[in-house]
């Protein structure tokens, strides 16, 4: 999933990765309710997606811009990840 992320991604036009970004992190929140959410996988996955937007040699300043708004963005659900697994782990004990 990463890698079609990242390649859907670098193939946007520069004025419409920041659309991009705003609605992948829409879906984010539906996806971690779901009760099948994998924790450990979607670490990996992101970590990857975090390691390939981060070697992109942006042409323009707008694109490096909304590019590092995606990677904090991606540093962010990574750094969320170990507080929804404690979430899935109080649900299901309960």
């Amino acid at each position: 999933m990463a890698n079609a992320v990242f390649e859907y991604y670098r193939c946007l036009p520069s004025n419409e990765r920041r659309f991009f970004v705003y609605g992948f992190f829409e879906m984010w929140k539906g996806i971690k309710l779901h009760s099948d959410f994998r924790t450990e996988e979607s670490r990996i996955g992101l970590n990857a997606l975090l390691s390939k937007i981060a070697s992109i040699r942006p042409k323009s300043r707008l694109e490096q811009y909304v590019d590092d708004i995606f990677i904090k963005r991606i540093e962010t659900l990574i750094s969320l990840l170990p507080q929804q697994q404690e979430k899935s782990n109080d649900d299901e004990t309960k």
